[in-house]
């Protein structure tokens, strides 16, 4: 009787001593997930008809609050469309617009393009569905709880705001063309073979990426490859010779 009345006597402090290991186990995962600062629309509908404007008006050097006032967004709710357009990376950090979201303008690439910047912006959610934009509230919560501070209220707002991007994007549609400045700045990538420097012994490689300007004279081209030619290759021919 004596040694059963102290096993039940233990018992609560062993059930006790066990949850605080829990508890602080599932704390230091919880410090060990990195947070991530999803941004919310107070309104989907006023996010959505914001995006739904972009083909119908000029592009905008910079999204700024007296832009949003200018176009009709006057409540201080509505700032919050800034940090969504840089989340999905369409505005950059400064506010600028990038040259995807000029390209907004074309309806016939409008849904890949904010289809693509979704993917940019949520790449973790994708990496965990494939078909993100298709999950039911449940899961999405699922997905982002763990991953921000957010309370509830907020949490179903940063729902919304995703299932608000997704509902003007269209996903099935083909890639998007490259945008302007991709198109107007050809890359050239010019490898070289590696080049022995007999008095160390050592092996350079070099790598050498042109940025070429966009012309309609050939010729320029032509000088450089021929410079190229004569500085690299003829060179490290007569070096071995």
């Amino acid at each position: 009787m004596k040694m059963a009345s102290r096993l039940i006597q233990a018992s609560p402090v062993a059930f006790e001593g066990k949850a605080l290991d829990s508890f602080n186990s599932a704390k230091k995962l919880r410090v060990s997930t990195p947070l991530v600062n999803y941004p919310y629309a107070y309104t989907a509908g006023t996010l959505k008809r914001f995006l739904e404007m972009i083909p119908n008006t000029g592009t905008p050097n910079r999204i700024t609050q007296e832009y949003l006032n200018q176009m009709g967004f006057k409540s201080t709710n509505d700032r919050a469309i800034i940090p969504v357009l840089k989340f999905i990376k369409l505005v950059d950090e400064g506010g600028n617009t990038t040259p995807d979201y000029k390209l907004l303008r074309n309806r016939s690439q409008f849904g890949a393009i904010i289809a693509q910047h979704i993917k940019i912006g949520y790449s973790e959610l994708f990496e965990s569905y494939l078909d993100a934009n298709t999950q039911s509230n449940d899961r999405l919560r699922d997905f982002f709880a763990p991953k921000t501070d957010a309370g509830e209220k907020a949490l179903g707002l940063i729902i919304a705001t995703f299932k608000t991007l997704c509902e003007v994007s269209d996903f099935g549609a083909a890639p998007p063309v490259p945008s302007a400045t991709e198109q107007a700045t050809p890359q050239v990538r010019v490898a070289t073979q590696s080049m022995p420097v007999q008095e160390s012994g050592v092996t350079i490689n070099l790598n050498i990426q042109l940025q070429l300007p966009p012309t309609e004279n050939a010729a320029i081209y032509d000088k450089i490859f021929e410079s190229l030619k004569r500085h690299l290759i003829e060179r490290k021919a007569a070096t071995d010779a």
